[in-house]
């Protein structure tokens, strides 16, 4: 399977905040019943500007098991004060 695409923030991010400082994309490979089996970083950005488009495109060997794919993401943002925002959306853990 080939994961290729570019990448760019949405406008809340580009209009409220500075830099991305730390910022990870990723890929999650979900079974039949929604569970995520495995997970990978699509593409990671450190220190950029938020305007920039972020071309990305990985090659991986997938299970059989897999049926489904989802992104995530997680970061840190700063404003133009030096203030943090941390962000993410990933799976929800069950227990």
């Amino acid at each position: 399977m080939v994961a290729e695409g570019v990448f760019t923030f949405s406008d809340y991010p580009q209009m409220n905040l500075a830099i991305v400082d730390d910022f990870k994309l990723k890929l999650f490979l979900l079974n039949q019943e929604n569970i995520v089996l495995d997970y990978l970083d699509l593409y990671r950005t450190l220190g950029n500007a938020l305007d920039e488009k972020m071309p990305f495109k990985k090659t991986l060997e997938i299970s059989p098991d897999v049926v489904a794919v989802s992104f995530g993401y997680e970061g840190e943002f700063v404003d133009e004060v030096g203030s943090r925002e941390t962000v993410w959306k990933l799976p929800r853990r069950s227990y």
